[in-house]
């Protein structure tokens, strides 16, 4: 199941690839949820962790570049006086 879109949040920049990540997931858990011993538990956990943040990076808001400011001018002698 995908999230829910908020107020203020925008759609998925890609439909197909936040429904890929949603189904490993949900495969992720399941097998999570099967495993024998802690160890596979936890690296099933970590797969879908991971999968879930990069789903999240897909309802992003964009942020504009914003370009470096300029470094302050250098000091002169006279700055001092």
């Amino acid at each position: 199941m995908l999230p829910p879109v908020n107020e203020g949040t925008t759609m998925f920049t890609d439909n197909d690839e936040a429904g890929y990540l949603q189904r490993r997931i949900d495969v992720s858990l399941g097998m999570a949820r099967a495993a024998a011993g802690d160890c596979a538990r936890m690296a099933h956990e970590g797969l879908a962790a991971g999968y879930g943040r990069r789903l999240a990076a897909l309802r992003r808001i964009p942020q504009p570049r914003q370009l470096p400011a300029s470094p302050p001018a250098p000091a002169t002698l006279s700055s001092f006086a």
